[in-house]
């Protein structure tokens, strides 16, 4: 009798917020690890309710575990730009809706250009 190898399919289990415990392949997962590990996350969406859910992964072990199994992985850096200074007062709702109006016209960057000065 021949021997066959058998192969042995790698479950995930992850908890959805509305369907509980779930079961899922790695592959129906997705690793985002961040060179600040407290802004790494995993996500998946639920197979039976199709809600995105997303976890921390800040844990090196979840990170270990997930990429064992072969979860896909990316790796990601936060940007730059938190750790500028910023000066100044911050937005307020009707700046916001005074930049919306500002970049309807056509001459948007002139405008925005010449408020910088």
């Amino acid at each position: 009798m021949a021997n066959r190898e058998r192969k042995v399919e790698t479950v995930v289990k992850a908890t959805c917020a509305s369907c509980g415990e779930v079961e899922l392949a790695p592959d129906d997962l997705r690793l985002r690890v961040c060179s600040t590990p407290e802004a790494s996350v995993y996500h998946f969406t639920c197979p039976r309710c199709s809600t995105i859910v997303v976890k921390p992964a800040s844990d090196g072990r979840i990170v270990t575990l997930l990429t064992s199994v072969g979860v896909p992985t990316t790796h990601w850096d936060l940007p730059a730009e938190l750790d500028e200074t910023h000066n100044g007062p911050p937005l307020t709702v009707d700046d916001l809706i005074d930049l919306h109006f500002a970049l309807e016209r056509p001459d948007w960057a002139e405008l925005l250009g010449a408020s910088a000065r």
